[in-house]
């Protein structure tokens, strides 16, 4: 029901974006945002071209609530939606478009002593190329710290993909020839993602 209500009240919004905010720790809001072309860069040489119409629709969803005094959590959720309108249906996909993302998290805040958190981000696998025969691969990532304050000083430890999980940063559809290949492919490129790392921190304010 709430969903019908928004989509409601999506027609009556000028800018094609409903939301809906609860004492402002929940956000919800469904968009729609035709569009008749978009200035895009191109993977190899960087030359700008059009794209063509594409009709993009979605469901968003963002919570904050403070558990206690120190403790906040945290979520985002978003569901997506894209096509290319002047394609046939099989063909039109938008390269790279998210369908299915997340991120959030929990922490613990105080302005002396420890403090710190664990937060992920999520996002499911989804087309790299018009057809869907190339794919870019999804992944969840949990990143975590804890430091220690005080007065004007705060050292900490940072760890980066706390579960090691393998994953693609930037990733796209393109054509590449390995030395011993004997013609170019299009296929997925991609640099992975960083690895589980610890870092250590150290500031001062003044």
């Amino acid at each position: 029901m709430r969903i019908i209500l928004f989509a409601l009240l999506l027609l009556y919004s000028t800018n094609g974006k409903a939301q809906n905010i609860i004492k402002g720790k929940v956000i919800d809001a469904v968009s729609h945002q035709p569009l008749e072309g978009a200035i895009v860069s191109e993977k190899n040489n960087n030359n700008k071209t059009i794209t063509s119409k594409t009709r993009r629709q979605g469901i968003d969803f963002i919570a904050r609530y403070q558990i206690s005094k120190n403790f906040f959590v945290n979520a985002n959720v978003n569901l997506t939606k894209g096509r290319v309108t002047s394609e046939p249906k099989g063909e039109d996909r938008i390269s790279l478009a998210p369908t299915f993302t997340s991120m959030g998290g929990i922490c613990y805040r105080k302005k002396q002593g420890f403090n710190g958190g664990i937060s992920y981000r999520y996002i499911k696998d989804r087309a790299a190329n018009e057809d869907n025969s190339i794919v870019a691969k999804g992944y969840f990532v949990a990143d975590a710290s804890i430091n220690y304050s005080m007065h004007k000083w705060e050292m900490g430890v940072a760890i980066d993909n706390l579960f090691n999980a393998k994953w693609n940063e930037a990733q796209f559809a393109t054509e590449s020839k390995l030395y011993n290949e004997p013609a170019p492919v299009t296929e997925l490129n991609f640099t992975p993602g960083n690895p589980f790392m610890i870092r250590g921190r150290f500031s001062v304010s003044f």
